[in-house]
C-alpha cells in the first residue's frame, strides 16, 4: 500500500508520522534541527489558500541508536529470564496466548523498545535552529506531529535539516559523587537540598585509534548557578591549571591545558560546588574542541572511574531536607526608601522554592500592620531554585504608601495547601 485517505465526521486536530530508520554511515553527533512549514487553508471548492495567520503548528522529535532497529524482540532463557533475540529468530518462536503458556525457551516474549541501543525521543522542537537533547548515533528516527485547531486549516512541513558531524570520541562516561562520599550503597549520592554541595566528576574518555579528533573543553551544565573548584588529568590524576574557566548562567565552560584524544587519552576528575534544590539534581556535560568545527559531543552516565560508585550524572534529595517547598524570605534593603533619588528605591524580596518541577503559582503581598493589602503582585508559576521579586513601595494606584512598617508575604500553592513565609520591611523618607 502507497496511499490511503481517511473521511470521518469533524477534523483531525493531530496528526503524528513517524520516519523510517535513518542510517547515517557512521557514529555522528547530532547539532540543530531546522525545519520550514506552511500554514494552508482549504477554501471553496477543495481550493488550498495560503492561511499565515493560522494557529495550525508543526513539532519535530527525534532519538539516536547504534543499530538499526528501535524494538527489542525478547525470547525466554532456561531460567526463564528474558533475553534479545532478532526479528528473524522471534518469528520462528512459538506465541504465548494464554496465561498458563510457559515463559521459557522457545517461546515468543514482548516485544519493546530497546532502551540499551536507542535513546529516548528527546523533548519536542518548536522552533526551527533548536539543538535536541540525544547522544551519539548512528541512526536517527524522526517523530512529526502535526496539530491545528480549526476546521479548514492545518500545517505542512516543506523542508528539514538536520547537522551532524563525526564524534569527537568513541565513548565519554562520566559520573558524579558528593565530595568525601564516593562510594554510596545504592548508587545514588544524596544531597540537602538548598546547602552549598561540593561534587566530584569523573570523566573517562575512549577512542578507537586515530579516527576520533579528541577535544580540548567541557562545557558543564549544572541544577543551579555553580563554581570551578579544581580539576585533575592523567592516567595518574595530578592537578593542573586550566587554560580559563567561563563562568555561565547554569554552569561553566572549562577549557583545558592540552588536548584529550587517543595519543593521550587518561581521565579527568573535576570538582565543581553548585546547589540542589530539586528532588532530582541533574548534571548535564557536552565536550568539544576549540579548534575544530564538529559539534559538541554528550558525555554519558557510566562507570568512569573505579573510585566512584554512582556510575549518574544525577543526584536525588534526602527526604530529611524537605521541611517546605519555601524557604525563607529575605527583604534588603530592611530599610527603603522610595522617593526615585536612585538609592535604595526599590525593596528586592529574595526566596527560594524547594522539590518542586513542573511550576507553582506564586504571589507576593505587601500588608499594613492593620492587615490591609497595600499591593498584591502576582510572579506566575515558577520552579525550584532562587527567586527574586522588586516591590517599588506604591500601591495598587501607583501611589507611593505612607513611611512605616509594613509586612512582606510570599504565597506558593504547592499539593499541600498554600505555604506562607513573611518578613518586615520599613519604609522611610
Amino acid at each position: 500500500m502507497a496511499e490511503f485517505e481517511v473521511y470521518g465526521r469533524g477534523f483531525v486536530p493531530s496528526a503524528r508520522w513517524v520516519s523510517q530508520v535513518v542510517d547515517m554511515g557512521q557514529i555522528v553527533n547530532v547539532g540543530e534541527v531546522d525545519f520550514d512549514f506552511s500554514k494552508w487553508r482549504r477554501g471553496q471548492n477543495g481550493v488550498l489558500m495560503s492561511a499565515p495567520e493560522s494557529n495550525a503548528q508543526v513539532q519535530v522529535e527525534i532519538k539516536t541508536g547504534l543499530d538499526d532497529t528501535p524494538i527489542a524482540y525478547q525470547s525466554y532463557n532456561d531460567l526463564q529470564q528474558m533475553v534479545e533475540v532478532t526479528r528473524s529468530e522471534y518469528e520462528k518462536l512459538k506465541s504465548r496466548v494464554f496465561s498458563w503458556d510457559p515463559p521459557s525457551v522457545g517461546w515468543r516474549g514482548p516485544i519493546v523498545e530497546d532502551l540499551d541501543e536507542w535513546s529516548f525521543w528527546a523533548p519536542p522542537l518548536r522552533e526551527p535552529g533548536q539543538v535536541p537533547s540525544v547522544p551519539r548515533g548512528r541512526y536517527i528516527q524522526l517523530q512529526i506531529q502535526v496539530t491545528t485547531d480549526e476546521l479548514w486549516s492545518f500545517a505542512r512541513l516543506d523542508s528539514l535539516c538536520i547537522e551532524v558531524s563525526p564524534i569527537l570520541a568513541d565513548r565519554v562516561l562520566g559520573e558524579i559523587a558528593v565530595a568525601g562520599e564516593l562510594l554510596t550503597e545504592y548508587q545514588l549520592a544524596e544531597v540537602k537540598v538548598g546547602e552549598r554541595t561540593e561534587f566530584v566528576c569523573a570523566i573517562d574518555a575512549q577512542f578507537n585509534g586515530s579516527r576520533q579528533s579528541g577535544f580540548d573543553a567541557l562545557r558543564f551544565l549544572t541544577p543551579s548557578s555553580s563554581s570551578f573548584v579544581e580539576l585533575q588529568m592523567g592516567d595518574l590524576l595530578a592537578r593542573v591549571e586550566p587554560d580559563s574557566v567561563v563562568q555561565e548562567e547554569a554552569g561553566f565552560v572549562l577549557y583545558l591545558p592540552r588536548t584529550v584524544d587517543h595519543r593521550e587519552p587518561g581521565s579527568l576528575r573535576v570538582r565543581l560546588e553548585t546547589t540542589v534544590f530539586g528532588v532530582v539534581g541533574q548534571f548535564e556535560i557536552e565536550v568539544f574542541s576549540r579548534a575544530s568545527d564538529s559539534l559538541p559531543q554528550s558525555v554519558e552516565a557510566g562507570n568512569a572511574s573505579m573510585e566512584i560508585s554512582t556510575d549518574q550524572l544525577r543526584v536525588v534529595a534526602q527526604e530529611v531536607s524537605f521541611t517546605s517547598v519555601l524557604g525563607q524570605v529575605d527583604i534588603q534593603p530592611p530599610m527603603f526608601t522610595p522617593q526615585g533619588d536612585g538609592i535604595n528605591d526599590q525593596l528586592q524580596i529574595r526566596f527560594t522554592l524547594f522539590g518542586i518541577l513542573g511550576g507553582s503559582e506564586v504571589t507576593v503581598q505587601i500588608f499594613a500592620l492593620d492587615g490591609r493589602v497595600m499591593r498584591e503582585i502576582p510572579v506566575g508559576a515558577l520552579k525550584f531554585g532562587r527567586q527574586q521579586v522588586v516591590w517599588d513601595g506604591r500601591d495598587e494606584k501607583g501611589l507611593v504608601v505612607p513611611p512605616g512598617l509594613y509586612l512582606v508575604q510570599v504565597n506558593v500553592v504547592s499539593d499541600k495547601g498554600v505555604i506562607r513565609r513573611g518578613s518586615s520591611v520599613a519604609l522611610v523618607y
